[in-house]
């Protein structure tokens, strides 16, 4: 409605964590046992690709590539 790439904005109170794949699943159950962390989620995974790319999966599954943010980016207004 803005204009406004919601990919790109600073997101308040939000976690990413990247660990070993081998370790993912056990680092999800200790977030989920935490009152905080009940919605905690595994979201994507790290490839060894030759391009870097970021893609995302939509929810109605088509699959989105994430331009890398070019010029400013929007400051925290808290």
């Amino acid at each position: 409605m803005l204009g406004v790439d919601v990919i790109n904005l600073a997101n308040e109170g939000c976690l990413c964590l990247f660990v070993e794949s081998d370790s993912a699943e056990e680092v999800l159950k200790l977030l989920q046992a935490h009152p905080l962390g009940q919605k905690a989620a595994i979201i994507g995974e790290v490839l060894t690709i030759p391009q870097a790319k970021v893609s995302m999966l939509e929810q109605d599954g088509t699959v989105s590539t994430i331009e890398e943010l070019y010029g400013a980016e929007l400051p925290r207004l808290c």
